[in-house]
C-alpha cells in the first residue's frame, strides 16, 4: 500500500489520508468500519460547497455520519480512494482552496439514502466494460435495505450513485466545478 502524506489536503489541515488502489487494499479499511455503521441508518451526508458558486466541490472528501460516526471517502486520480472514520467531521474547518474560493460543509441531499440501514461496506469495481477503469477499484459500495449507495470515481473525482440492489433505476449525482 502506497501512503500520500501531506500537510494540507486541499484545505483540511493535518489530513493525511492513505490512498490505496486495488479492493484487496481497501477491504480491511471496509471490515474496520463495518462493527460502527452496520445495522445503522444514514444521518447525514456531508460535501463541500464553493461559497462563491455556491457548487459542490467534488475534490474533497464525502462525509457520511451514521450512529455518531463520521466516514470519510475521497476518489483521486484514477483508480485510488480513501476510506476512513472520525477522521474529519462537517465541523472540521476547510481553509481556502488552492483556488483561494471559500469552501464549507453542506448537508448533500442524495435521493431515497437519508434514514437507509446499513447492510454491508465493501470496495467497489467499475463493471462496465465500454469504460477504460473496467475491472478498477471505482470507490466504495454501501449495501442498504432500500438499496445501494455507491461513492464512486467521477473522473478523479467525487460522484454518488444509487441504484435497486440488482443495479437497476441507477441515478448518478455529479456535479462540481
Amino acid at each position: 500500500m502506497r501512503e500520500v502524506v501531506v500537510s494540507s489536503w486541499l484545505g483540511l489541515a493535518d489530513f493525511d489520508p492513505p490512498f490505496v488502489n486495488t479492493v484487496e487494499e481497501l477491504e480491511p479499511y471496509c471490515a474496520a468500519i463495518r462493527p460502527y455503521v452496520v445495522g445503522y441508518p444514514i444521518d447525514r451526508i456531508s460535501a463541500a460547497y464553493n461559497l462563491y458558486y455556491d457548487d459542490w466541490n467534488t475534490d474533497l472528501p464525502i462525509l457520511i455520519e451514521v450512529n455518531g460516526h463520521c466516514i470519510d471517502i475521497m476518489n483521486f486520480k484514477f483508480d485510488e480512494v480513501t476510506l476512513g472514520i472520525d477522521r474529519l467531521s462537517p465541523k472540521t474547518e476547510i481553509e481556502k482552496d488552492w483556488e483561494q474560493w471559500d469552501l464549507e460543509w453542506r448537508e448533500y441531499r442524495v435521493e431515497g439514502v437519508l434514514g437507509s440501514v446499513i447492510e454491508d461496506v465493501r470496495p467497489c469495481i467499475e463493471e462496465n466494460p465500454r469504460f477504460m477503469n473496467y475491472g478498477l477499484l471505482f470507490g466504495v459500495e454501501f449495501t442498504l435495505s432500500t438499496g445501494v449507495l455507491r461513492v464512486a470515481n467521477g473522473l478523479d473525482t467525487n460522484m454518488f450513485i444509487v441504484c435497486d440492489a440488482d443495479g437497476s433505476n441507477e441515478k448518478i449525482y455529479r456535479e462540481g466545478l
